[in-house]
């Protein structure tokens, strides 16, 4: 539903404005007018005026994205929550709020990290991203693990062209900076649109055309095999042997002593 695609990015939005808080956001919609929104819920605040301001905020928000938001009485509802499915759709609110409010730094790592992921393609299946914690993780299903280090390490390179080494900011808070994408879902021409706007941003950094070929191939990206794009990235160096703990020794138990003969 487009309104939940539309809340998913009014919640990205609300908590990147209240980084301190874990907010979350639902909405009930009418049975009659299901292309519309009849109220939002706020979760992750206490405080009963900050709850209806947060909930302003929103309602604003989703009406900049062509959101109609009215409770209408004595008519039933049901509840829908944030769906963050489509990549493509979701962009397409991102940039349209951006125009419209500018982006933050913390936008803008997200939507350079989303940017990598999608034009990339491995099979990757769900990727869970997780920018909140001291170090960066990257989670995916890749068909090996050799496919899964070059994956992550070409992600991570490029953050780091165009962000540095992630290094914790007391300025900037990355609280809540976890989400995942679907890569089983992105077409082709939303991939190759991806490539072109990170090629844009990566020229923008500064980068030599040389140096964005060596993350973002113009040709052979889009066939290339699985096992080529890993020996790409990670050339003739083997990938690193899992470290498989060795199974603990079990101590038996102790024997129970039989009880003193009482005569």
């Amino acid at each position: 539903m487009t309104q939940a695609i539309a809340l998913a990015v009014v919640q990205e939005t609300i908590a990147a404005r209240h980084p301190s808080k874990s907010i979350e956001l639902s909405a009930q919609v009418h049975h009659i007018r299901h292309d519309d929104v009849a109220f939002i819920d706020v979760y992750g605040c206490d405080n009963a005026e900050e709850r209806r301001s947060i909930r302003t905020e929103a309602v604003m928000l989703l009406r900049d994205l062509g959101i109609h938001v009215e409770l209408i009485g004595n008519h039933d509802v049901f509840t829908i929550s944030p769906d963050f499915s489509d990549p493509a759709t979701l962009r397409d609110c991102r940039s349209r709020l951006a125009k419209q409010y500018g982006t933050t730094k913390r936008e803008q790592i997200r939507n350079d990290i989303e940017l990598a992921i999608l034009s990339d393609p491995t099979p990757a299946g769900y990727v869970y991203v997780d920018f909140e914690g001291i170090s960066p993780r990257i989670l995916a299903r890749t068909e090996d693990k050799a496919t899964f280090v070059a994956y992550a390490d070409r992600i991570l390179s490029i953050f780091r062209a165009l962000h540095g080494e992630f290094r914790a900011d007391p300025a900037l808070s990355m609280r809540g900076m976890t989400f995942s994408i679907n890569t089983t879902v992105v077409s082709n021409e939303q991939r190759a649109a991806a490539r072109r706007a990170l090629t844009v941003r990566l020229a923008e950094a500064g980068y030599s055309k040389e140096q964005v070929e060596q993350l973002i191939p113009p040709s052979q990206v889009g066939v290339e095999t699985i096992s080529e794009y890993a020996m790409r990235i990670l050339g003739d160096d083997p990938p690193p042997p899992p470290r498989i703990p060795k199974p603990r020794r079990r101590s038996q138990p102790p024997r129970s002593r039989p009880p003193n003969d009482v005569t």
